[in-house]
């Protein structure tokens, strides 16, 4: 005799991986026979759920009566090793749900490099707090929280050279977001717990040894550090002499701070950071990094700023409409009406008063 179906199913949409953070967001949706009023993860840790209408779920899957989109804030401690558990509450009824999710990196992969990087790497002294997919050097107590943007680009052609070039030796990667590729040879660094991370710190003092790194890549990273200069010179400590280093920074785009945003520089700026300790081999324009991003980026971002019938108008005109002067077209209203964060998100200039303490 089969077993009676249960009171209620459910899916998970996000995170499609293992959350790697101390709390994450889950989203998706639940079915039932009957309303589910509550759902609680098994170890108690859920702060709230919200719920909402899902058109696609209209009628609701699988012969249910009940049928509602979720989203929900959870702790880490909710998970079974790579599986959540839950249980939702409907009426009378308790039914436990589970859900799987995949693993990003291998974890038997993960532990052998992060073996490798305490054994190989690691300056003397300092002492991370280990878990199964990085090592934290983050102060005590800091709160280890999903990243709020999701950066999940993979390397230009050079890096991925470059990489090759190290495959038995060591690079680092210096804000590495959430890389697609996972790479033996390469440490990941972040302030973030996406699960390419291998490790967490956010001390201008970086925990390695002097020398260590055959090859340093930083990509999109120093602008938003406040110190650059520090940074820089960090990160030469640690590499090998002759070593390679390769670094590109933003200089003519919007303001996107994560966490926060300081410094674009000019192509002399970004040299500067590193001539003192340094040969330039070369500064370039990454194809990534040409103008017409500068232009794109720019205009995406006003347009999105405007009210809808601004935004309408703006968007009809032309290319010799808006190489106007610019003191001519400062009455109009696609220039009155964009809002102060978008202002300060694409100004050409700010200002700023102090006054000495």
């Amino acid at each position: 005799m089969s077993a009676p179906r249960p009171h209620s199913h459910w899916c998970i949409d996000l995170p499609t991986l293992r959350p790697v953070a101390d709390t994450f967001t889950v989203q998706g949706w639940v079915a039932a026979d009957s309303p589910v009023h509550a759902l609680v993860p098994a170890d108690g840790s859920l702060s709230s759920v919200e719920w909402f209408d899902r058109p696609d779920l209209v009628p609701p899957p699988d012969g249910r009566a009940w049928a509602r989109g979720f989203r929900a804030r959870l702790s880490r401690t909710a998970l079974r090793a790579d599986t959540l558990v839950c249980r939702a509450h409907g009426g009378d009824q308790i039914t436990e749900l589970t859900w799987q999710f995949r693993q990003a990196v291998d974890p038997a992969r993960k532990a052998r490099k992060l073996d490798r990087i305490q054994a190989e790497l690691l300056a003397p002294g300092v002492h991370p707090v280990r878990t199964a997919d990085y090592l934290n050097f983050l102060p005590p107590g800091t709160p280890i929280e999903e990243p709020a943007l999701t950066s999940g680009y993979g390397y230009p052609e050079n890096i991925e050279a470059l990489v090759a070039r190290h495959r038995a030796g060591w690079v680092l990667d210096y804000g590495a977001g959430n890389r697609p590729e996972y790479l033996d040879n390469v440490v990941n660094l972040e302030l973030a717990p996406y699960p390419s991370t291998d490790v967490m710190s956010g001390d201008m003092r970086l925990p390695f040894r002097d020398g260590c790194f055959d090859a340093i890549v930083t990509l999109a990273v120093l602008e938003h550090v406040r110190e650059p200069w520090s940074a820089a010179r960090e990160l030469v400590r640690v590499l090998k002499p002759g070593g390679t280093l390769i670094a590109d920074v933003p200089f003519l785009q919007p303001v996107h701070a994560y966490p926060s945003h300081f410094f674009n520089m000019t192509a002399e700026g970004l040299k500067s950071l590193f001539a003192d300790t340094c040969d330039i081999e070369s500064s370039e324009v990454p194809h990534y990094g040409r103008p017409i991003y500068t232009l794109t980026w720019f205009l995406q971002r006003y347009c999105d700023g405007l009210p809808p019938e601004q935004r309408a108008k703006f968007s009809q005109l032309r290319v010799a409409d808006l190489l106007a002067h610019a003191g001519e077209q400062a009455k109009q209203d696609y220039v009155a009406q964009l809002p102060k964060e978008f202002n300060f998100e694409l100004a050409s200039v700010t200002t700023v008063v102090a006054r000495k303490r």
